[in-house]
């Protein structure tokens, strides 16, 4: 994993390439620690979430770790985007 050296003069600190977070357990909340991977003093993380799953019908959503609503009770019938936020040490649920 690399990382370009400082943060750009958009405010972001980009990865040349991403660290894999992939967890194994499936369908509940499941904390992820960023602390390793993200500058001291970081306030916010964007994390990519890639469905390698074989049916579209997989999901994961990442939430801040504070947040505790239950944003998608069933995640074959529910859609959410553009609601993700939170600070390093989030919360998600990976594809079921």
């Amino acid at each position: 994993m690399s990382a370009i050296s400082s943060f750009g003069a958009d405010g972001f600190f980009w990865f040349n390439d991403a660290p894999d977070i992939s967890l194994t357990t499936t369908g509940s909340w499941q904390d992820i620690d960023l602390s390793a991977n993200v500058p001291a003093g970081t306030t916010g993380a964007v994390v990519e979430i890639i469905n390698t799953g074989t049916f579209d019908t997989q999901i994961g959503l990442v939430r801040g770790k504070e947040d505790t609503r239950d944003y998608m009770s069933n995640v074959l019938f529910e859609e959410i985007e553009g609601r993700t936020n939170g600070r390093p040490g989030l919360s998600w649920v990976p594809p079921v």
